[in-house]
C-alpha cells in the first residue's frame, strides 16, 4: 500500500472522529486536564499539517505526546515527523509506540495507530540513509562533528544513521577546525567519509584559550605588556620661527601591574625614547597608570610620569637630572590573539623640569603599538 495514501487516510480518522478520545498512556495515566490539553493540541496540529504547515504541526504534535504519551499521540506525531524527512527520528517514535503494551480498556483508535506505527517503522527502515566516518585517531584525539553535534569515538568507523539531506562533518585538533567536509545524503545511501591521516595541526601542542571576563574585557590577575612608540617634541623657543622646535623620535615602553577588576587596570609604565642621529635628545620616564575600560575596545587613563630628560633647543642642549608629568593616556584594542591583547594608544603629555638655565618644558605625543597578556 502507497504509504501516503495510508497516512492521508489516519490524518482524516484522526480528525473526524478519534480525536475527541485520548486512552490512557502506557507509561502513565493523563489527568483529565491534561487529556483535554492533548485533545486541543492534536486538532490544532492536524489542522496544521492540513494547510501544510507541517514544522508548527510537529511542534504542536511533540507537546501533546509529551503530555499524553499514547498510541494516537506518539503515531501522528511519527508521521509528521516522517513528512518532515526527519526519518530516523520519526521511526525511533513509531518504535516506541508499537513497544507500548495494550491496556485494559483500550479503543480500536489506539489499536489502528499502533499498527499505522508499526507499517511507518518497516517502511522507513531500509529508506534511512547511514554515514561512516573513516578517521585514524592520532596522539591530538580529534574531536568529529556531524551538524555541530560532537561524535563519540567508539562510533567511528560505524555506521550511523542519519537523514537524507545536507550534513556537515568537522574535525577539530586542539579547539581548531582542521577538516570540514559538505555531504548529501539520499535515501538508502550508505556514504564512507574517509578522513585524511595527516591533519594539518592535530600534531600541535593545545591551544591555551585567553581566559575572558563575563563582560568581554579582561579578567582579574597580573598584567604584563610592551611594545615600541615613536612621538613628537614640541619644545618652546622664543627666538626660533613659530616660537617653538619640533623633532621626532623612537623608542620602547613596558607594563607590569594588576587588573583590579575586568575595567580597571593598575600599572607601573616605563619608557625610553631617544631623538635622531644629530639630535641630543632622549626620554627616559616612569610612573604609575590607571586604565579604565570605557567598552570592550576603547580604554582611558591617566598616569603621573617622572624621569630624566635631554633636549636640544637650537643651539642650546638642556639636560635635567628630574622631569615631571601628567598624562592622558587612550588605547585602542586592535586584536585578540592566544597569548594577549593588541593596542594602539596615544598619550599626549607636558614635561616640567629643572635645568641650571632655568625652568623649561616641553609637549610630548607619543604613539604606542603593543601587546598586554594576562
Amino acid at each position: 500500500m502507497n504509504w501516503y495514501a495510508c497516512s492521508r487516510r489516519h490524518s482524516i480518522l484522526a480528525s473526524g472522529v478519534f480525536i475527541l478520545f485520548i486512552g490512557r498512556s502506557a507509561h502513565a495515566d493523563p489527568t483529565p486536564t491534561e487529556r483535554e490539553t492533548a485533545r486541543l493540541l492534536l486538532r490544532e496540529g492536524l489542522s496544521l499539517e492540513e494547510a501544510g504547515r507541517l514544522q508548527e504541526a510537529r511542534d504542536k504534535f511533540a507537546v501533546a505526546y509529551a503530555i499524553a504519551r499514547t498510541p494516537i499521540t506518539g503515531y501522528t506525531f511519527a508521521r509528521v515527523r516522517e513528512r518532515l524527512g526527519e526519518w530516523v527520528e520519526a521511526r525511533d517514535l513509531a518504535l516506541e509506540v508499537v513497544r507500548m503494551q495494550p491496556i485494559e480498556g483500550e479503543t480500536e483508535r489506539s489499536a489502528i495507530a499502533r499498527k499505522g506505527a508499526r507499517e511507518l517503522a518497516m517502511m522507513l527502515e531500509p529508506k534511512i540513509p547511514s554515514l561512516v566516518v573513516s578517521l585514524v585517531l592520532s596522539k591530538a584525539l580529534p574531536s568529529v562533528l556531524i551538524d555541530g553535534r560532537p561524535v563519540q569515538r567508539s562510533v567511528l568507523g560505524q555506521p550511523m544513521t542519519a537523514n537524507p539531506g545536507k550534513h556537515r562533518l568537522i574535525v577539530q585538533c586542539n579547539a581548531r577546525t582542521v577538516y570540514t567536509s559538505d555531504v548529501s545524503l539520499v535515501p538508502a545511501q550508505r556514504m564512507v567519509i574517509a578522513v585524511p591521516t595527516e591533519l594539518s595541526g592535530c600534531d600541535e601542542p593545545p591551544r591555551r584559550d585567553m581566559p575572558r571576563s563575563p563582560d568581554g574585557l579582561v579578567p582579574k590577575g597580573f598584567v604584563f605588556g610592551g611594545g615600541v612608540m615613536a612621538g613628537l617634541y614640541y619644545v618652546p623657543v622664543p627666538d626660533m620661527r613659530f616660537g617653538a622646535r619640533v623633532s621626532g623620535s623612537g623608542g620602547f615602553y613596558a607594563d607590569v601591574g594588576y587588573a583590579i577588576s575586568p575595567r580597571l587596570e593598575l600599572l607601573f609604565h616605563g619608557f625610553f625614547t631617544i631623538g635622531p642621529q644629530g639630535d641630543p635628545s632622549y626620554l627616559g620616564s616612569a610612573g604609575a597608570r590607571l586604565l579604565f575600560g570605557l567598552t570592550r575596545d576603547i580604554w582611558i587613563g591617566f598616569s603621573m610620569l617622572g624621569g630624566r630628560a635631554q633636549t636640544a633647543t637650537g643651539g642650546y642642549t638642556y639636560t635635567s637630572d628630574f622631569v615631571f608629568s601628567p598624562t592622558i593616556d587612550l588605547d585602542f584594542e586592535l586584536a585578540r590573539q592566544d597569548y594577549g591583547h593588541w593596542f594602539m594608544g596615544v598619550h599626549p603629555c607636558v614635561y616640567i623640569g629643572d635645568t641650571i638655565k632655568g625652568d623649561y618644558s616641553f609637549a610630548y605625543v607619543p604613539l604606542t603599538i603593543g601587546v598586554r597578556t594576562f
